[in-house]
This record gives C-alpha cells, sequence and structure tokens, in this order.
C-alpha cells in the first residue's frame, strides 16, 4: 500500500483522531515491533530487541558505514535521499551529528525498518551497580530514528498534527502519550513501575510513500522539543546499501530458526551490545516471540561462572558465558520456547570474532 501525506490529510479533514494521540512507542505499523520491548528488563538494556545484542565502554556505538559519523549540521534546507535497503538486513543511514544531537548506525533491523538512536551532548547520566558492587556510569538515549521501507508505516496516528517541512519533504508532528519506564539500578532487577507522560514525536515522508519518524522520552528536554525533532531529522545521513555484521558466529543453531532482526544493540545499562538477533523457531511462532541472542562487553548480570554456561533455570529462560576479557554472549528466550539443553548448546557453540572492533572480520547477520 503506497502512504503519501495527501492521504494523511484526507483523514484529517474526515474526522482523524486529535494530534494528542495515545499510542504505543512506534504507530501503526511499527507498533508491533515495539511490544517486544516488555520484556527488555531482563537484559538491562535501555532500547533493543532480538536474538543478540540489544542497549565495557561508557559511549554509545558509532561505526558502521558513517566511520566516526557524518557531520550533517547542515541547513534544512535541500532533499537528501535515503535508499532502500538491497537486503532485508541491510542499511542505508549512517552515524551522523545535528548539532547537539548524535545518531547511531542503525541497532535494530529487519525487512521494515532500520532503528538508530539518538543521543544529547550534556543529557543526564545514571550509573547501575552489580551484585558484586561493581559501578558502571552509561548515556541515557534520548530517542530513535526509524526508517522505514516504502509501504512499511501508516502514519495515519499523526494525522491532525502540526506540519513541518524536513530538507523540503513534509512532516507532521503530535504529542503522544508513552508509557515510560525507570531503569533499573541494580543488574538482573526490574525497572521501576512504568508512567505515561506527553512527548513529541515527528513523522517526515522523506520519499514518496516513504516515511520515518523520531520518538522521544523523557531525557530528550524541553527547550525547543519541535525545532529539535526537525534538526535531527534534518540530519539523518544516508549510506550505501551494508549488510549488518555481528561479532561472532553461531556454532549451532536450532533446526526451523528463521532471523526476525538484527543489528549492534548499542549502550544499555549494565552493557555495549556489538551484536543481536532475534530468530522465530517456527512460522507460526508469535512475531513478537522468539529468542535473542547477545554479544556485549560489560557487567555480567547472572553470575556467569568462569568461561562455563550459567543458566537460571526459571521461566523466561536466560543462559550466559564469560567469553573473557569482560565479553559476555546471552540468550534469552522470553516465551519458554526452548529447553534449557538447547539454549547450553546454542551458547556454547557462540564462536567470538578475532576482533570485536575490527568489522571486516564479523559475520554478516543474514548468513546465520
Amino acid at each position: 500500500m503506497s502512504y503519501d501525506l495527501r492521504d494523511v490529510l484526507d483523514i484529517a479533514k474526515e474526522g482523524a483522531p486529535p494530534a494528542r494521540n495515545r499510542v504505543d512507542d512506534i504507530v501503526a505499523s511499527g507498533r508491533r515491533l515495539e511490544k517486544r520491548r516488555r520484556a527488555a528488563w531482563l537484559t538491562g538494556t535501555a532500547a533493543v530487541v532480538a536474538l543478540v545484542a540489544a542497549g565495557a565502554v561508557t559511549v554509545p556505538v558509532f561505526v558502521g558505514g558513517g566511520g566516526g559519523g557524518q557531520d550533517s549540521a547542515a541547513p534544512n534546507d535541500g532533499p537528501v535521499t535515503i535508499p532502500v535497503p538491497g537486503a532485508p538486513f541491510d542499511t542505508t543511514v549512517a552515524a551522523s551529528t545535528a548539532g547537539k544531537y548524535k545518531i547511531t548506525d542503525p541497532l535494530l533491523v529487519n525487512d521494515k525498518l532500520q532503528r538508530s538512536n539518538v543521543y544529547r551532548d550534556g543529557a543526564r547520566k545514571a550509573s547501575v551497580q552489580d551484585q558484586d558492587g561493581k559501578v558502571r556510569e552509561y548515556d541515557f538515549a534520548v530517542g530513535t530514528v526509524t526508517v522505514y521501507r516504502p509501504g512499511a508505516f501508516d502514519p495515519k496516528e499523526y494525522a491532525g498534527g502540526t506540519a513541518v517541512t524536513v530538507r523540503t519533504r513534509p512532516g507532521l508532528i503530535v504529542d503522544r502519550e508513552t508509557s515510560v519506564n525507570a531503569a533499573p539500578a541494580r543488574a538482573g532487577e526490574k525497572p521501576g513501575a512504568p508512567k505515561s507522560e506527553l512527548f513529541p514525536s515527528l513523522a517526515w515522508q522523506y520519499a514518496d510513500g516513504a516515511w520515518a519518524t523520531i520518538v522521544v522520552n523523557e531525557t530528550f528536554g524541553h527547550e525547543a522539543p519541535r525545532e529539535d525533532l526537525v534538526a535531527i531529522a534534518a540530519g539523518v545521513a544516508p549510506s550505501a546499501s551494508t549488510p549488518v555484521k555481528v561479532p561472532f558466529s553461531l556454532g549451532y543453531k536450532p533446526a526451523g530458526w528463521t532471523l526476525a532482526d538484527a543489528g549492534l544493540g548499542g549502550a544499555g545499562a549494565f552493557q555495549e551490545t556489538l551484536g543481536e538477533l532475534r530468530f522465530l523457531g517456527a512460522p507460526t511462532q508469535d512475531p513478537e516471540g522468539g529468542v535473542r541472542l547477545t554479544v556485549y562487553e560489560g557487567i555480567a548480570k547472572y553470575n556467569s561462572a568462569g568461561k562455563q554456561t550459567t543458566c537460571d533455570g526459571a521461566r523466561p529462560s536466560i543462559c550466559d558465558r564469560d567469553l573473557g576479557n569482560g565479553w559476555f554472549v546471552e540468550i534469552v528466550d522470553g516465551y519458554g520456547t526452548m529447553s534449557e539443553t538447547e539454549l547450553r548448546r546454542v551458547v556454547d557453540g557462540v564462536v567470538p570474532a578475532a576482533s570485536f572492533t575490527d568489522r571486516a572480520g564479523w559475520t554478516a547477520a543474514a548468513a546465520l
């Protein structure tokens, strides 16, 4: 289906929802993807999903196609073409800067979207403490940029929003009520009780029938939120279609596993994730479920003993293994679809790349 701004305006004329919408973090077609985050506390990350790595270095990940990141703080005055990815697990957005904001390489990629974190200079930080008293400070992402493939995003819930222009392309800003979870204070703890707050959100039509969104959270700030959203959108930098790579390979993959999401993960409360994959075990499995495998640098969350695989023996099932030098591999079966024996076999079969910094030797996610 083709989604065009004219369609959105027609909806608004016919009694579309008001500009203050009550929806999940990503509207319409992105809603189902966001629901996966309901179990994100299990990994202690701020914003990632999948069989991977989701979000010990204390800065966001800015690796990949954009090198150190493109300086995209140019004025909002000319069109920028974001290519359509050449394959389901390719990215076409590079790390960039937009004034005081930094946009990461895509941290979550699938056949419908590519999603990056947004960080702001001077944004508040948080610190967490593991079971042994080790403290880690980390940055909060102030929001996400999600670039959808043509036809994958329906902007109808932005109908009635304030019209803006992003590099000559039309966009809409609405205030959305979003559920906010407090970050956990210690490894293995659940976050605090969620609360609802209003935050501005931008959707813009970066190409005919193709949309991107910016969703922000409580750390975004409110000095000039709408102007900042447009500036961030104008700073999104395109790149050539590049396969997502992860710093590990699989020695064992259960029969029937299908890759659903892939990405770099990013910085989170207890870790810096460098590879994330989410697999579905069968075509009939809940598309929001599956198994997540993560390779990360940070704090051991589940008392991994030496280099032996440790499992918690509960549901949802979690197993992890110490890879040495502060690196760990973790698997989370949030829906209890696999036996502990199978989970152990997957974790034991993970082979880390020779280098966690040289991406040339990493494995294309689509090949796993």
